[in-house]
């Protein structure tokens, strides 16, 4: 689904379609129903026609009284009525349709988020990512819902409209059967060129996202630089290009408007020329002849939706190659079924190495240790020699290309990830905070204990004082990704995090990196209090947090191997 080479093919929207409905299977019933009632709905629009022009044939020929045709015209109203009615129905139950796409492929894109694990920025980027489930998504239900059933309709309607205008006048049903190419070739000949336009303006908007999301996250320091107006620029030239992709597919889309129409209307005179003639000879009564002449325009009507709704498939199908892209990318790790061990259980990392996607060297080089129960271990070295990267794999987010993590012997993605993780406590180098309370951040390491445990924890890590003089105490709001909070309160908060889960593997990366001396002193004596008699893994550049550990371990940035230093 992904490359240009399949996009000009022109099947391509309904090997869309048919892709988005193998994932959202659901969607199915809704769109059949729609289809159905529409069909019925020309049915009773062609019965509607039929009594109104045998009214108005009664009136002009016949010069008949109201009465005389009232029930006529009732039985038009009624049909036509009955018709809006069918037709309001199967545009609710394609809104059904479009909703179920919509909320079952976020579903699916948040899972597959879930299941990159830290990989998932990578697959995208971050402003990609976020298009992707907003705008990607809206795109594709929009598709489902109105290009896909007309499509079917454009082929369907006319096939009834065919047969009616047949009945009553075999010549023209065969010049509808003529001219009714020409719609969907003028489609296919526009739509080469709109298609590129499209795919230009999708492009377009994913770099304005994601540049505008950059923008928000770093706007400390862009304005510490004073870079804003250089920014606010570029966001503006950014934006102009968007503008006029968008300008550029809605003239193609015009322009293919405009063809269609004329297409449709010199199809039409042609037809009622061809009913003049023999309704002048008297090879055909006024009756058929006006109910010809009315249905002909209907016969092109799908044509020209399913026209005006052709940008929407170039759009939606460039939507699905970056919903699909992410879709389809390989999950990270997701590990066996079976529970993991007991807490006793030791860790034997054998020769492992791994490598990010896309990178010509290994990022983490064969390194070999056995971490024993209840032993805690520093790793150190120089930055970029991968002791984070070691610490996801630990956590079961990564997967070595090479080597093993066993846990009581037997390889980890044998286990249940999430299962194992839960018995982990984990503080990384930049604590991750949702939008909500200080409880709710803490409370994301375990059960809620009750408020007395949670101050205790808070003394522990020094966060008691600054988290009563915020306002709401445990319950106030930490801000978006915990901009309320300082980096040195923020690692408190995540030290705290960790120390409530009471988790036997306790992997700790930095975990004092923002704190002042004197305050990290203290905080480190609780921290060594907490680690007693549980497994844990500290990577660290500092002489007072490895002295946490039991066992110290240097890292070679060019080699990978271990070698042990004295504590």
């Amino acid at each position: 689904m992904s490359g240009s080479r399949g996009a000009s093919r022109p099947n391509r929207p309904f090997a869309v379609g048919r892709a988005v409905l193998r994932r959202v299977p659901r969607a199915w019933a809704p769109l059949r129903l729609s289809l159905v009632l529409a069909v019925f709905g020309t049915c009773f629009l062609i019965a509607g026609f039929a009594f109104l022009s045998a009214a108005v044939a009664a009136v002009f020929l016949r010069h008949a009284t109201l009465e005389e045709v009232l029930p006529a015209i009732a039985l038009a109203a009624g049909a036509l009525g009955a018709r809006a009615v069918l037709d309001a129905l199967a545009g609710h139950e394609a809104a059904n349709a479009a909703l179920a796409v919509r909320l079952a492929l976020r579903e699916r894109l948040i899972g597959a988020l879930f299941a990159l694990g830290p990989l998932a920025p990578d697959a995208q980027g971050t402003g990609a990512l976020v298009t992707t489930l907003i705008e990607a998504t809206d795109q594709l239900a929009i598709f489902v819902s109105t290009y896909l059933p007309q499509a079917v309709l454009a082929v369907a309607v006319p096939l009834v409209v065919l047969l009616a205008v047949g009945s009553r006048l075999a010549l023209a049903a065969l010049i509808l059967l003529v001219t009714a190419p020409l719609v969907p070739l003028f489609m296919l000949l526009i739509g080469r060129t709109a298609e590129g336009r499209a795919r230009r303006e999708w492009d377009a908007l994913e770099r304005l996202t994601s540049h505008f999301l950059g923008l928000v996250e770093g706007l400390v320091t862009i304005r510490l630089f004073g870079r804003a107006s250089d920014q606010a620029e570029a966001v503006v030239e950014i934006g102009e290009a968007y503008r006029d992709r968008v300008i550029g597919t809605v003239r193609v889309a015009l322009l293919s408007a405009l063809v269609l129409e004329l297409a449709a209307s010199l199809s039409t005179a042609v037809v009622a020329v061809a009913v003049a003639l023999p309704l002048m000879s008297g090879g055909i009564a006024f009756a058929p002849a006006l109910f010809v002449l009315m249905l002909t325009p209907e016969f092109y009507l799908p044509q020209r939706a399913l026209g005006s709704a052709f940008h929407r498939a170039l759009t939606g199908a460039r939507a699905a190659e970056t919903v699909f892209h992410l879709l389809d990318r390989p999950p990270g790790p997701d590990g066996g079924h079976r529970p993991p061990p007991g807490r006793r259980a030791p860790i034997v990392v054998r020769d492992l190495v791994f490598a990010y996607p896309g990178r010509g060297r290994p990022d983490l080089f064969p390194i070999s240790f056995t971490l024993n129960p209840g032993e805690r271990l520093a790793i150190m070295g120089e930055s970029g020699c991968g002791k984070t990267t070691l610490i996801l794999l630990l956590l079961g987010y990564l997967s070595p290309v090479g080597g093993a993590i066993l846990v009581d012997g037997e390889d980890l993605s044998c286990f249940d990830a999430d299962l194992w993780r839960q018995g982990i406590a984990y503080v990384g180098q930049r604590p991750y905070f949702i939008g909500g309370t200080l409880r709710e951040n803490i409370l994301l390491g375990g059960d809620d204990p009750g408020d007395e445990a949670l101050w205790n924890v808070l003394e522990q890590v020094g966060a008691k004082g600054f988290v009563r003089g915020i306002p709401g105490g445990l319950d106030g709001m930490v801000g978006d990704r915990g901009t309320r909070l300082s980096g040195g309160q923020a690692q408190r908060i995540a030290l705290a995090r960790a120390l409530i889960r009471e988790a036997p593997l306790v992997l700790l990366d930095e975990p004092t990196s923002f704190l002042d001396p004197a305050l990290r002193t203290g905080i480190l004596v609780e921290l060594g209090r907490h680690l007693e008699g549980r497994t844990a893994v500290i990577v660290t550049h500092r002489a007072d947090e490895a002295a946490l550990a039991t066992r110290r371990f240097l890292v070679a940035p060019q080699t990978g191997w271990l070698k042990g230093v004295t504590p």
